[in-house]
């Protein structure tokens, strides 16, 4: 098939929606399908790389860090995409770029498939939305994209539990977002871990709690900070990974005196060097409840840490407590997870082990399958129809 998959955010952003995006992106190009990118450039120009097609943009940046809009599309590259004839449109953004994948489905007779990433009402901060209208705002957002498209895809049971208190009525498809699980497999040497180690200050017998991810208010990590500081070890360090608009204020919690643990703050982290930062940690932390997914959370797992996830029903069959992780409610049930993880090394690597065979089930090649089928089942029914109509 040529597949055309449709995104607001540029190839080298660092969040879930270009994670999943290239996981797919690279699952389909290995089952042998044609697949471009329809994204937006990082500038004010339009260029074509590869099978990446970049339009130009404008930054968003006072409505969310790094974003970006465009308000029409390049005649250059519509022209082009037309002519390649796209077999499926597939969206992955409900703004900028969804206009385009219209107008290219509208002159190609290509279907839409769309997958709703966001929940926006734990955005509204952002954008200076009251509370409550922030269900409302994201209701007629999901409504409108829902009303031109072939099939919706949502990542997990929680976000389409969502979707009918939208109004929307559509059937959606839940297909977990793969990740490339063989870049987390690889463990680090011995020499390797311990440098990392020391790079951070990190002694060899610390036991380090690692978050990473964007560091955003609605991630809860004052709370994960609050939680962890109740547990009085000297050997203990949360590390928290990642850069993101919550940054600096989070830098002004942690500095203050007082704390009785270690925290360090890295920063930003280089998509290539994730996978040391999991493989130097003992366990991970997911504090959020915000996730329609949680792809770091599957990237921990697959790296073969325990993990200690905040009750979410995006968790539903990823964690299973007390067997690859544990689920906490509040800091007390925190409080026993994490310890119980520190003064239990043989349970610990026994979960470990289980992360490891949990992960593997979120990988590109089941991703890329499960919508290889569904795009299929669209233009059989599509092909369906016009036979009907002869």
């Amino acid at each position: 098939m040529r597949i055309l998959i449709t995104s607001d955010w540029c190839i080298d952003a660092v969040n879930g929606v270009v994670t999943s995006m290239l996981a797919l992106v690279k699952g389909l190009r290995q089952r042998g399908h044609d697949v471009r990118i329809l994204t937006l450039s990082p500038n004010n120009f339009s260029y074509i790389d590869g099978f990446v097609y970049s339009q130009a943009s404008h930054s968003c940046g006072f409505i969310y860090p790094n974003a970006r809009f465009s308000l029409h599309m390049d005649s250059g590259i519509f022209r082009e995409l037309v002519a390649w004839k796209p077999d499926i449109i597939h969206s992955q953004c409900e703004f900028s770029s969804f206009p385009m994948a219209r107008r290219i489905a509208a002159a190609t007779g290509a279907p839409i498939v769309h997958t709703f990433h966001t929940d926006y009402e734990h955005y509204a901060s952002y954008c200076w939305i009251p509370r409550f209208l922030s269900k409302a705002v994201a209701a007629r957002i999901f409504r409108s994209t829902a009303s031109h498209c072939d099939a919706l895809v949502v990542p997990s049971v929680k976000t389409a539990s969502l979707i009918p208190l939208y109004g929307i009525q559509t059937t959606t498809s839940i297909i977990a977002s793969g990740i490339d699980t063989s870049r987390f497999e690889r463990t680090l040497d011995s020499a390797e871990r311990d440098f990392m180690r020391k790079k951070h200050g990190i002694g060899e017998e610390d036991f380090v709690l690692l978050y990473l991810g964007r560091i955003a208010q609605e991630k809860n990590l004052e709370e994960l900070v609050e939680y962890t500081a109740r547990i009085r070890r000297k050997n203990l360090v949360l590390m928290i990974a990642g850069g993101g608009p919550w940054l600096e204020k989070l830098r002004e919690k942690v500095e203050k005196p007082g704390l009785s643990i270690r925290i360090i703050l890295t920063g930003m982290v280089e998509p290539s060097h994730t996978p040391d930062f999991y493989h130097l940690a003992d366990a991970f932390a997911m504090p959020s409840t915000s996730e329609t997914q949680g792809l770091c959370l599957i990237e921990a797992l697959s790296s073969s840490l325990p993990v200690i996830c905040r009750r979410d029903k995006v968790l539903e069959g990823v964690v299973r407590d007390g067997f690859n992780g544990f689920v906490y409610d509040d800091g007390e049930a925190f409080v026993k997870a994490l310890s119980s993880l520190m003064n239990n090394p043989v349970e610990r690597r026994q979960m470990a082990l289980n992360a490891g065979r949990t992960g593997l089930l979120y990988g590109i090649g089941t991703f890329a399958s499960r919508m290889e089928t569904l795009y299929s089942d669209i233009l059989c029914r599509r092909l369906g129809r016009k036979e009907l109509a002869v």
